[in-house]
């Protein structure tokens, strides 16, 4: 039985799982190895988190599960983790994103997290007025 996890939990997991294929790209793009697809770096991802490959299995369970029942409900599901789904390929195949596309997001992601960081550090107040939260915030007061 795969543990239940809520949509909260899973779009926390995503965030940590696309931080760690981001440091694996790197260290990929370092060696001139390809990149993984998202799948097998999952279980990967797992695999070194609790040594075992059942534990890595049933987490990897606990996921689809999470996102199937989100899809079922429609008002639980986030466009994080539908854009998840569609990377990880466990969606119709006209919706599944490929792994050019997963590397070029991530990528962005890390380039945004760099320019932030680099932001913060050279003026905090800048860098607080351009958080994600404090831009939801003023995205939210503008409706």
């Amino acid at each position: 039985e795969p543990p239940a996890m809520s949509v909260e939990e899973l779009c926390s997991e995503i965030d940590n799982i696309y931080t760690a294929k981001i440091a694996s790209d790197a260290e990929c793009e370092h060696a001139n190895a390809p990149a993984r697809e998202l799948l097998d770096f999952v279980i990967e991802y797992y695999l070194e988190k609790t040594l075992s490959l059942e534990a890595a299995e049933r987490k990897l369970c606990g996921i689809i599960q999470c996102i199937r029942n989100s899809e079922k409900s429609r008002t639980a599901t986030t466009p994080k983790i539908a854009l998840f789904a569609r990377f990880l390929q466990i969606c119709s195949y006209d919706k599944a994103l490929p792994l050019p596309l997963l590397s070029a997001a991530l990528r962005a992601k890390r380039h945004a997290q760099t320019s932030f960081t680099k932001t913060r550090e050279l003026n905090p107040k800048a860098a607080q007025s351009a958080s994600p939260a404090a831009v939801s915030a003023r995205a939210g007061r503008a409706r």
